[in-house]
């Protein structure tokens, strides 16, 4: 049987997991949103 402390420190390591891949996951369309700002702009441009 897990113990409850065991059962809270997994729960604790798996909110901080999530939270990095939200983190990255939200880099990712910030970074993609402003390569396509980019080459909208560059494709006006030419």
């Amino acid at each position: 049987m897990i113990g409850v402390i065991e059962l809270v420190g997994f729960g604790a390591e798996l909110r901080k997991v999530i939270e990095w891949i939200l983190d990255i996951m939200q880099l990712v369309m910030y970074i993609s949103l402003m390569l396509e700002d980019w080459r909208y702009a560059w494709w006006v441009e030419a």
